[in-house]
């Protein structure tokens, strides 16, 4: 009896695996850096803003209980500001990717964080692009140099991709 009821279960959890592997849920959030500093023209990687300094540790606390498991970030103080107060609490640095190939970073994310909370800090130039390469949709068409505030959330469960257009910086996630 005990050998046809482990041979039952056995058989169960091996028609069940795909289906609990496909149902797991990756969320991928992503956002601009926070206000740069420009009072320098020359400087070719400017940090934050006082006021980019509070965005991201709005991100932070806008973030806190959502399970951030890895951050992503280009090799560019003004993101890697944005991604300190985050990566600070979390215990993880930041890691750095190439914004000139986002398939890369897209597949990546599919293979390796598959299930997991993510987030990506990029440029006004390379969300977009990662938006539709990651599956997801988006009304905007592009962000402005002077527009911070997007926060995009890209939710992927059993093949099928959301995108929510949100903001943030003293606003609240839904």
């Amino acid at each position: 009896m005990l050998k046809i009821f482990c041979t039952a279960l056995i058989i169960t959890i091996g028609i069940l695996s795909p289906a609990i592997a496909g149902a797991q849920v990756t969320t991928v959030y992503l956002v601009r850096h926070a206000e740069k500093d420009l009072t320098d023209p020359n400087n070719r990687d400017p940090g934050l803003t006082s006021q980019g300094l509070r965005r991201s540790m709005d991100l932070d606390s806008l973030l806190a209980d959502r399970d951030v498991t890895e951050i992503f970030s280009t090799n560019t103080k003004r993101t890697l500001m944005t991604a300190s107060a985050l990566a600070y609490r979390i215990r993880k640095q930041p890691i750095l990717y190439e914004p000139g190939n986002p398939a890369q970073l897209a597949e990546r994310i599919r293979s390796q964080y598959a299930g997991r909370t993510i987030l990506i800090i990029g440029h006004s130039n390379t969300l977009l692009p990662m938006i539709q390469i990651l599956g997801g949709k988006t009304s905007i068409t592009s962000i402005r140099d002077d527009e911070y505030q997007y926060l995009f959330r890209l939710t992927l469960e059993g093949g099928n991709m959301r995108t929510e257009e949100l903001t943030y910086g003293r606003l609240q996630l839904n």
